[in-house]
């Protein structure tokens, strides 16, 4: 939203100075190109006139412009986000987009701050941009809230100290008094509990924080208060209740993380996996490697001999995976396809166990009546490359995808053969 063009510009080591295009959207939504600046005619520190080519190529990464005015485009205000494109370390170009400063404008003026309140855009070296705020800090003190704007930008709010506080004595003076009649009330119920039911209650409650203790830690605990009243009856209510919750967690957590055909970890617990992995990504550098495996044929399979022999063909590559990647975590995320987080050891000696794991599926064999099902899964690995790969995704697309290049050799071998 907001955007009046886009354009990519190429270095021009590698062409003409103008070598690109920049393209304007107009209110109609069709496309229009315009002539490109000329780099040739303007210094790199021009920041007016080609900061948007020069800027990001200085600061090395994506970035956004303070607003600015194009020759010959003076009514419109414009903020760029431009961002430098390499190809093995090497300039290729600068691509971009042109946000009209006048749609952020519009979103600051519909913000309403109490009734004389107004909104405030900052740029990121504390230079007021806009200034939708009418009071003054000297005539009427204020007080202002601010966020930052992923543009670098901060968006501050402002309101009067006077429209914040009108309504607050009154509503004041009605919370001030309804706290000392509750207050009044509540002392006096707390002595008469304090007197009657101090003991046991204290003793009840050293049993909660056991049967707490044991949920959170998963142990298991006893909960002790010896008395014959209604506490002690509580007590032991508490007690069976707990051990239910015990039984009832470990069935849920076998329903919810477990496949229930091949036993191993289903599509839950690989989504799982993946949050965790993705929080890794952002603050630690975790060494892992993706194996994506499909089996080939399971639905020809199960046309030809029934689903119960394709339930077995994935019963037979569960094994496999998991008996070869003992230090890894084996998913089954699909009817046909299994995914493999590989760590530790297994990642280091990935090329031996792929190996193995080729061996045993061409060797292994389901017998159907006379004929013989073999096992045939096709599989791809990609590792993360911290450099290349910002979320587990990254990392998943490319061992999918060379995936699908083993089972078209797979395909390929077995019409030749």
């Amino acid at each position: 939203s907001g955007v009046n063009g886009f354009y990519i510009r190429i270095n021009p080591e590698y062409t003409n100075p103008s070598g690109g295009f920049y393209n304007l959207i107009g209110e109609d939504g069709d496309i229009r190109s315009m002539a490109v600046t000329d780099l040739s005619k303007y210094a790199p520190g021009d920041a007016k006139n080609v900061g948007w080519y020069y800027i990001p190529i200085q600061t090395g990464e994506a970035t956004w412009l303070d607003p600015y005015t194009l020759p010959g485009y003076e009514s419109t205000t414009l903020i760029t986000h431009a961002v430098p494109l390499y190809v093995n370390s090497q300039l290729l170009g600068v691509v971009g987009i042109d946000m009209n400063f006048a749609y952020l404008v519009e979103k600051i003026d519909n913000i309403t701050v109490y009734e004389k309140g107004g909104a405030l855009l900052i740029s990121a070296d504390g230079n007021t941009i806009y200034n939708e705020f009418k009071g003054t800090e000297s005539e009427n003190p204020h007080t202002k809230a601010e966020a930052e704007l992923l543009n670098g930008m901060r968006l501050e709010l402002r309101a009067e100290y006077k429209d914040i506080q009108r309504d607050i004595h009154p509503m004041l003076s009605k919370i001030v008094l309804a706290f000392v009649v509750v207050l009044f009330f509540a002392i006096l119920y707390t002595i008469f509990v304090t007197r009657q039911i101090i003991r046991p209650l204290k003793q009840l409650t050293s049993a909660a924080e056991e049967l707490s203790s044991g949920i959170l830690n998963n142990e298991i605990t006893t909960i002790r208060v010896n008395t014959n009243d209604e506490v002690g009856t509580l007590s032991k209510v508490l007690q069976n209740t707990y051990e239910k919750i015990q039984e009832y967690t470990a069935y849920i957590n076998t329903l919810a993380y477990k496949d229930s055909l091949t036993g191993i970890k289903n599509s839950t617990a690989y989504t799982e996996a993946i949050e965790e992995l993705n929080k890794k990504i952002n603050r630690d550098n975790p060494q892992f490697a993706v194996l994506i495996a499909d089996i080939n044929n399971l639905k020809e399979t199960n046309d030809l001999y029934g689903h119960e022999v394709g339930n077995e063909l994935i019963i037979h590559t569960a094994k496999i995976l998991t008996s070869i990647f003992k230090a890894s975590s084996v998913f089954r995320i699909g009817g046909d396809e299994f995914a493999v987080i590989l760590k530790h050891t297994d990642l280091e000696n990935y090329r031996a166990l792929l190996a193995q794991f080729d061996n045993e599926c061409s060797e292994d064999r389901i017998t159907v009546l006379e004929n013989e099902v073999s096992i045939s899964v096709a599989r791809g690995i990609a590792f993360y490359t911290p450099e290349i790969d910002t979320v587990f995704q990254d990392v998943f697309s490319k061992a999918d995808h060379a995936m699908y290049l083993n089972k078209q050799e797979m395909k390929a071998a077995q019409v030749k053969g």
